[in-house]
């Protein structure tokens, strides 16, 4: 069986849960258990606030964010870099993968914005796949990853409950950017994405770790069966209905609310999957 004919089947098995997670792992055959910490494989310093002067590179003036090296002409608007070069950008989900991330872990990120996280983790050893809906931003993402050398797998496609393509609503900040289904209404203007299941990204890579924010549309992944291979989970939720049934959805598939870490941001949060799960 390809992977291409399993993926249509996964889909409709998705809702039998767990039974339809061991046809995965079957066919996956990739499930690795444990490993060792691959802090020393990147920086041996936790990430931390702090400020993060320009410089000139060959592709112009770059702001350095932990280490990550991001041209500031692209696409970043003043309020970004602000917080770039303050040190402060992402750094809640950055701190949570430097704390989480062990030797040969891969890792599933879904909202790929300018490539931060992506690259942070590469850098680190973690196999990557991460996933953007909005494809203006395609060239910016691999301009990041080839500025630091890494070259995670990117997709360009909105990640729903049914895989539908949907409406890409572009906000001037690329970090407030969102998706929307497709209605009817649509104009010709209007940028529209393709759009994937979540299980097919799972069954697709095989993560240990998986890295959420989608602005919102975390709250239609909810319910979705996550294959024993998830160790850990990182989501920022955007509003109180959406930490609610994310957090019900997790407990629910066995993990449990990480509280070693203190968050920057109090919507993003680490889910840990429990032992025996």
């Amino acid at each position: 069986m390809t992977l291409r004919t399993a993926l249509p089947l996964l889909d409709l098995a998705v809702a039998g849960g767990e039974r339809a997670w061991r046809v995965v792992q079957w066919i996956g055959g990739r499930f690795q258990a444990g490993g060792k910490s691959c802090r020393a494989s990147g920086s041996e310093r936790k990430p931390q606030v702090m400020s993060n002067d320009d410089e000139r590179g060959e592709t112009g003036v770059q702001v350095s964010v932990q280490g990550i090296r991001i041209p500031t002409g692209l696409f970043l608007t003043p309020e970004i870099q602000r917080h770039m070069q303050r040190g402060s950008y992402e750094l809640a989900e950055c701190r949570a993968l430097w704390h989480e991330l062990r030797a040969g872990d891969r890792v599933l990120e879904l909202g790929t914005g300018c490539g931060f996280l992506a690259a942070f983790a590469a850098l680190r050893g973690a196999a990557v796949l991460t996933v953007e809906a909005d494809p203006q931003l395609e060239p910016k993402i691999r301009q990041v990853f080839a500025l630091n050398g890494v070259a995670p797998e990117l997709l360009i496609r909105a990640v729903s409950r049914y895989g539908l393509a949907r409406r890409v609503l572009r906000a001037p900040d690329f970090w407030a950017t969102r998706t929307e289904p497709l209605d009817g209404s649509e104009s010709p203007g209007e940028t529209l994405v393709d759009g994937v299941t979540l299980p097919a990204l799972l069954l697709r890579h095989w993560p240990t770790v998986v890295v959420i924010d989608i602005e919102g549309g975390e709250l239609g992944l909810c319910g979705v069966p996550l294959p024993p291979c998830v160790r850990v989970v990182i989501v920022e939720t955007h509003g109180a209905e959406c930490a609610g049934a994310v957090a019900d959805w997790l407990r629910a598939e066995g993990f449990e609310l990480s509280l070693e870490q203190v968050s920057t941001s109090p919507d993003v949060t680490t889910w840990r999957r429990l032992l025996g799960q």
